[in-house]
């Protein structure tokens, strides 16, 4: 998936922790991610989020990984369209139709 989806569109990642913590059955941390993209009609734009991601841990592995942040700005910084961010928005709210 990393190499499928990750390098294929982007480069230069940046990935910085914050304020990790663990209880042994649950993980949080803070998080700031940027890169430069290889998208068609992107390439070479600086995108750059924070998020917060949690994990689900088993026998000191990650059992489930999940993670919160701001899509919507990532897409204006790459420079797509409004009426694409839009219905991008609309897809991830589960709702298809204006």
């Amino acid at each position: 998936m990393v190499t499928e989806h990750f390098h294929r569109d982007a480069r230069d990642f940046a990935w910085t922790l914050h304020d990790a913590l663990s209880d042994g059955r649950v993980g949080f941390a803070r998080y700031e991610f940027r890169y430069r993209s290889k998208i068609a009609g992107s390439e070479g734009r600086a995108a750059g989020f924070s998020g917060i991601s949690f994990c689900e841990l088993e026998g000191g592995l990650i059992r489930r990984y999940a993670e919160q942040f701001e899509r919507a700005p990532v897409l204006a910084q790459l420079g797509f369209a409004d009426e694409r961010i839009l219905k991008s928005i609309r897809r991830w709210s589960g709702r298809t139709k204006t």
